[in-house]
């Protein structure tokens, strides 16, 4: 089982830490604060982009729905939504791709239409990464 994002990025603030107890010079100090920082917020990102992915694949998911009663991934199965954030980011991926090719059979000006227009801003809007 490989390290979720969070954990490695916690192993990286470890580090920081490490090395923030040792002698260094002032500017080593003032680098490694400044990638202590980034590390922090990477860290604060990545943690509200899980949750972002999960809502939007659920969103994406009740869309298809309407298009494409019962969306299924390749194998046949039903999309999964929960995991880490790297699992789903990888199916908003997915789903994005899935959704842009039924937005290419869509009518024009239909409710579904319009329903997807707001979706898009809305994911504008809300998208952290």
């Amino acid at each position: 089982m490989h390290p979720t994002i969070d954990e490695q990025l916690r192993g990286a603030m470890r580090l920081v830490g490490v090395l923030e107890s040792g002698e260094l010079s002032a500017e080593a100090r003032e680098v490694l604060a400044n990638i202590g920082r980034l590390v922090r917020q990477a860290r604060v990102a990545t943690l509200s982009a899980g949750e972002f992915y999960r809502q939007d694949n659920l969103r994406i998911l009740e869309l298809l729905d309407r298009l494409n009663p019962s969306p299924r991934d390749t194998s046949g199965t039903p999309w999964q939504v929960d995991g880490e954030t790297g699992s789903a980011a990888t199916l908003n991926t997915t789903l994005r791709a899935e959704l842009c090719r039924e937005i290419e059979r869509l009518v024009l000006d239909t409710p579904e239409h319009a329903d997807i227009g707001r979706y898009l801003l809305l994911r504008v809007e809300q998208d952290p990464t």
